[in-house]
């Protein structure tokens, strides 16, 4: 059946011929779309982008008229408009990430003391004795338990967590003296 046939179906609420359309031209559409956005566009926007048309096609579906004799030039044409209207707004969204991450990126300033901070920090966790720094090291930096860290080493958890609490008031007390 030509898509006249089916546009005069349609007009009187014919969903069967509608679907025939979708059968017919939905791959056209997501190929339209797909090969305007390119790879700006995801799966799922050229999907949205196929709906949008075909729901405009059902809602405008009194007043369109045939060029050719065939609906394939306003599926592409709106399938081409909706592709780019979803670039423009995937630019105006990403421009406003891209402006939100700037403002929340510390300044170089910051970035050169918290280096220097860290660079601090690691002399100070060098200078704590062998055996407590290990232990330091791997409950603040490796965030493990201190029953884990105690298990692993053969110790009392009492003892583990008075060696570590010991470890971090000497890398306090080195940071105080380097300026840290």
């Amino acid at each position: 059946m030509d898509d006249g046939k089916l546009l005069k179906r349609m007009r009187s609420d014919d969903q069967d011929a509608f679907q025939t359309l979708f059968e017919r031209y939905a791959r056209y559409a997501a190929a339209v779309a797909a090969r305007v956005g390119g790879s700006r566009l995801t799966v799922w926007d050229v999907e949205e982008i196929c709906s949008d048309v075909f729901f405009t096609l059902w809602q405008k579906r009194a007043s369109i008229t045939l060029t050719g004799g065939t609906l394939k030039p306003y599926i592409g044409t709106l399938a081409r408009n909706r592709a780019l209207n979803a670039l423009r707004n995937n630019r105006a969204h990403v421009d406003s990430q891209l402006c939100e991450t700037a403002a929340a990126e510390p300044s170089a300033e910051d970035r050169y003391l918290q280096q220097e901070k860290r660079g601090t920090l690691s002399q100070a966790i060098a200078d704590v004795k062998a055996s407590d720094r290990e232990l330091f090291v791997r409950r603040y930096l490796y965030q493990e338990r201190v029953t884990d860290i105690a298990e692993d080493k053969g110790m009392n958890v009492k003892t583990a967590s008075t060696r570590i609490l010991k470890a971090r008031k000497q890398v306090a007390l080195i940071m105080k003296k380097l300026g840290g």
